[in-house]
């Protein structure tokens, strides 16, 4: 019954702090180590479970808060390598 308060509202509110925070810290910050963002996002799940729903939904929001800070992380190397890429086809052209 614990699970079920993971898919309440403010879990969907912490999911979408961790993806902008994550997406516009590495951003800012390229030289970030994706490691060190994804653990200090996982923490951050941690301690919002904690003060939200008990200690029964801190498994769910750390593996939900990982996942979406990894997704964050992709998305922006993404971003940056294509930006890249397309800088150098455009000198090579």
């Amino acid at each position: 019954m614990e699970s079920m308060v993971f898919f309440t509202y403010p879990f969907f509110i912490m999911i979408t702090f961790v993806f902008l925070s994550s997406a516009l810290t590495l951003i800012f910050f390229k030289q970030l180590p994706f490691l060190f963002l994804v653990m200090l996002s996982m923490v951050i799940g941690y301690l919002y479970s904690i003060f939200l729903g008990g200690e029964g939904t801190a498994p769910y929001a750390v593996t939900i808060s990982g996942m979406v800070s990894l997704l964050a992380v992709g998305l922006v190397h993404g971003g940056l390598y294509a930006g890249k890429t397309a800088e150098e086809i455009e000198k090579h052209v």
